[in-house]
């Protein structure tokens, strides 16, 4: 929903565009165009381009297409680095390559993963495919009780009961399962095609592009620095300059400007953070208090205890003899 909410507001931003200029750019020039001019663009064409890159993904599992997963992933690879996701980063590119070299190394496997025997099916519904630990966690749920399985590796017996019985069990509540689904109906569209989740889907995607553009289109901001989308806030510059770094993450040879003039400082042991140059707010709460005397401030006065003056904020006004002092 997220997706197709931005991919609309983008779509209603090129429209404007295409209505106040001569000559029209396509529409994959004119994002090249803004994200060069605006981070603000950049961020969310990116946003947008990350989510696409998901579904696409989800889609490749749903439908059991093999060369759709293996492109898919090898796109996600970069954001890996790029978001710092270590374990990903390292070990993506090892099952890519495994995968990719089925075709020379285990010809049969690879045959039948693009037959789509790679995920697992459990109905004749159209894109409702899984991968195959999504369906090992199906199946553990299926044997365990509604306390789940705390405490069972600490009783041997109750351990060695699931493991021998628990796929037998999984297998016939599927069989029952299947064979029921079987006799009730003969209509295999996934459960989202149907009208009413479509018409609840078109309504909330409408929704957000209403509120999205009831704070601002993205996509037709002209600053040139990062903004929250529903204050207007400048972003703080640590998360601007982690953004810029985002935005140039796929780019060979990124040139960054410095960190110093983006919330950073160096030190001894590298860069860390500056996180703040604001009076701390304590001092600054401190300054609120305010008493509510009306009849002259005397020693059970917040003011008094806090050695601080009566101010405008006070039940005196400030017209009492501590304010006036």
């Amino acid at each position: 929903m997220t997706a197709a909410s931005i991919h609309t507001v983008l779509l209603r931003a090129y429209a404007k565009y295409k209505s106040e200029e001569t000559e029209i750019l396509s529409l994959e020039k004119w994002c090249e165009l803004r994200a060069q001019q605006s981070v603000h663009f950049h961020y969310w064409l990116k946003t947008l381009a990350l989510e696409t890159l998901m579904l696409l993904f989800v889609r490749s599992i749903r439908e059991g297409n093999f060369q759709l997963y293996l492109e898919s992933l090898t796109k996600i690879v970069p954001w890996m680095f790029a978001l710092d996701h270590t374990h990903y980063s390292r070990w993506l590119p090892v099952h890519i390559r495994d995968m990719t070299l089925l075709s020379e190394n285990h010809p049969r496997i690879y045959a039948e993963f693009c037959a789509g025997k790679f995920v697992v099916h459990k109905t004749c519904n159209k894109f409702s495919a899984m991968s195959t630990d999504q369906c090992h966690e199906q199946n553990n749920a299926v044997i365990k009780e509604s306390g789940g399985a705390v405490g069972l590796l600490m009783n041997p017996g109750a351990l060695r009961r699931w493991t021998v019985a628990g796929p037998e069990i999984v297998r016939m509540v599927n069989e029952f399962e299947a064979l029921q689904s079987r006799n009730q109906t003969t209509d295999h569209r996934h459960h989202e095609q149907h009208r009413g989740v479509q018409t609840s889907f078109f309504n909330e995607v409408k929704s957000l592009v209403a509120v999205i553009e009831e704070m601002g289109n993205p996509f037709l901001e002209q600053s040139q620095d990062l903004l929250v989308l529903d204050t207007r806030d400048i972003l703080h510059q640590r998360a601007s300059y982690q953004a810029n770094c985002w935005n140039r993450a796929l780019y060979l040879d990124p040139r960054l400007p410095c960190p110093i003039d983006w919330g950073w400082q160096k030190d001894d042991a590298g860069w860390q953070p500056l996180w703040t140059n604001l009076p701390e707010a304590s001092e600054s709460c401190r300054e609120l208090t305010r008493c509510g005397c009306k009849k002259g401030c005397r020693g059970r006065c917040k003011c008094l205890k806090a050695a601080l003056k009566c101010t405008l904020l006070c039940a005196c006004s400030g017209t009492c003899e501590n304010g006036t002092r």
